[in-house]
């Protein structure tokens, strides 16, 4: 890193720990993720950067971006899977597609996509919620990746079995695939690793802002049964709602619309006056915003006697009195006017 480089670097990390210790910095601190929009920037297409192994044209496009905007932490795009189009052929995803691929269902300028299917099949549920290890291993794993489809049925019940198991030449041929694709992130990590750092001397961060999570309905959702299927189950597999709330999940965690497991609830018509829907509005806490969208009119009169505040905010930045005109809740509409 040249010194005029290692000035700019330090400056702009100055910026950003200031802000994250609460600090007031020399100004806001911007963090781009250039992703798709970098590629394109510089002529390519995203099949170009996804099987370009040497990241030579990821190098260049990151350099560009960076240098023609300027932002403050180094934009590494991984999540893009840059260079990595190869190790995807090899391990014959069904879910999840990058542009290049052949025979995949985006073209060769997209963003990876996720192809939606149920993979937790309606009569596994016992066998998911009783061996889950077992249940991946013998069936998810093969619904996924075509690379796993030797390990159908796969016997994990004891040593002498897992043994006879691997013994199998189509697991043989499943764990040879996964050697290679191994090897090929090995080398990979490397060439990208050296790639950060040659970028980050440029007078950039690389800093990973690391965190988050993904709530109990997503999870269920896009990992094992669909939208159309989670839905569903809450209705029709309400005990396996259940099951997952006395093992733990947490009905706090919210989604993309900063939606709870109890807002999608309350919103399903089938589900009122279910035991799912009590246990749910049992186990959740509740603010504000909360009980004047569940229309529950003497708790909203309590929480204005106590000083509840108007202007809280719920999913989707909206106020209570915005919800309750969204649900209908006429009494409480009132309620809530000549309050504020």
């Amino acid at each position: 890193m040249t010194e005029e480089n290692k000035k700019k670097y330090d400056i702009k990390y100055k910026r950003i720990f200031d802000a994250l210790d609460l600090k007031e910095p020399d100004m806001v601190p911007i963090d781009i993720d250039g992703g798709k929009f970098m590629i394109n920037y510089c002529g390519y297409k995203m099949k170009d950067a996804v099987y370009d192994t040497s990241l030579e044209i990821y190098k260049e496009c990151v350099k560009k971006f960076m240098e023609d905007f300027d932002p403050d932490m180094l934009s590494k795009g991984r999540a893009n899977f840059f260079g990595e189009g190869p190790a995807h052929e090899m391990s014959i995803p069904k879910t999840m597609f990058v542009a290049g691929m052949k025979d995949a269902p985006v073209d060769d300028d997209s963003l990876h996509q996720h192809v939606e299917f149920p993979t937790l099949y309606d009569e596994e549920f016992d066998e998911f919620l009783t061996d889950r290890t077992g249940w991946r291993i013998k069936k998810y794993f093969a619904r996924i990746f075509g690379v796993f489809e030797g390990w159908k049925n796969f016997d994990n019940r004891a040593n002498i079995n897992v043994s006879l198991a691997i013994s199998r030449p189509e697991v043989k041929e499943t764990i040879k695939k996964l050697w290679e694709i191994g090897e090929f992130y090995q080398e990979h990590n490397k060439r990208f690793a050296a790639a950060v750092k040659e970028l980050s001397d440029l007078g950039y961060p690389d800093i990973e802002l690391v965190g988050g999570i993904q709530s109990p309905f997503d999870c269920y959702s896009d990992n094992y049964r669909g939208t159309i299927l989670s839905l569903e189950d809450l209705y029709i597999n309400p005990e396996v709602v259940e099951t997952l709330l006395r093992a733990g999940a947490n009905v706090e965690a919210r989604d993309h619309r900063m939606m709870r497991a109890l807002d999608h609830a309350r919103r399903n018509e089938k589900l009122k006056g279910t035991e799912v829907l009590a246990q749910l509005e049992r186990m959740t806490y509740r603010d504000f915003f909360d009980i004047c969208d569940a229309g529950i009119v003497q708790e909203v009169r309590d929480a204005l006697a106590v000083g509840a505040d108007l202007n809280t905010r719920g999913r989707d930045n909206e106020t209570p009195l915005m919800a309750a005109v969204e649900n209908e809740s006429l009494e409480i509409v009132e309620i809530l006017l000549q309050a504020g």
